[in-house]
């Protein structure tokens, strides 16, 4: 679906517990409409229907001139309608996180300090992305879904099989089994594109699912920090020690 228009003062309702005013650039005499991704909408209806408690959308769409005002990147997904700073009533910012990664929204933002306030920024991008604060810390994940079952997952999506316990979040003698022959390297053609993506997560840097230069180097980094033979291949050592198992 793609994002929609609205005038600023349309209090149209979107969803069941969202209206279109609530994502209304939040500047004042800067612009006349709104966009809202309706992917957006749904997902803070998920989150509104799991807690059962009221979600506030702090900031939602902004316009450049208020995205500028607010120190806001030059690309950032809410002048796309694609964003939402949201709180929840009486639910913590972390819990929030989790909720968002386990429902699957790729786009998610923790901030629970009082330096940085107290919120979670939602976005639709269509690559994962989570960080912290306004430093932008890179995380990996927020717990939100077991790292195993995520690895079991992405195996299962690359070509794998878990037969006997599929993908149950446990590390088993299928798992060990499975990353024995699931090794991510460079290669001429690319193979295992969601377990690279994994890697690729772990090791901070970009997650496109292809295993060149850049992801290698990090990996062999990786490896000399914890103690891991640097060869720049992730097989089952590196896969236990990215697992935490």
């Amino acid at each position: 679906m793609a994002v929609k228009t609205y005038q600023k003062s349309s209090r149209v309702l979107l969803a069941k517990n969202f209206s279109a005013n609530e994502f209304a650039c939040k500047g004042a005499g800067c612009c006349t409409v709104t966009l809202v991704d309706p992917k957006l909408v749904d997902a803070l209806q998920q989150i509104r229907d799991h807690f059962g408690k009221p979600v506030y959308v702090n900031s939602g769409y902004r316009c450049d001139r208020h995205n500028k005002a607010v120190g806001g990147t030059s690309d950032s997904y809410h002048i796309k309608g694609m964003a939402a700073d949201i709180s929840v009533e009486d639910i913590a910012p972390l819990e929030v996180a989790k909720y968002c990664e386990s429902v699957g929204v790729l786009g998610i933002g923790l901030y629970e300090t009082e330096e940085d306030g107290s919120f979670v920024h939602v976005d639709t991008r269509p690559e994962r992305s989570f960080w912290y604060g306004n430093d932008q810390e890179y995380r990996a994940t927020f717990g939100g879904m077991n790292a195993v079952k995520r690895w079991q997952l992405a195996a299962v999506a690359d070509g794998f099989q878990f037969p006997r316990s599929g993908a149950d979040g446990i590390w088993g003698q299928e798992c060990e089994t499975v990353a024995r022959k699931a090794i991510c390297k460079q290669r001429l053609i690319y193979q295992h594109k969601n377990l690279t993506r994994l890697v690729q997560e772990a090791v901070g840097v970009t997650a496109d699912g292809k295993f060149g230069k850049q992801t290698k180097a990090a990996v062999i980094a990786y490896q000399k920090k914890n103690g891991l033979t640097t060869d720049g291949e992730v097989g089952i050592n590196t896969w236990k020690m990215l697992l935490n198992v």
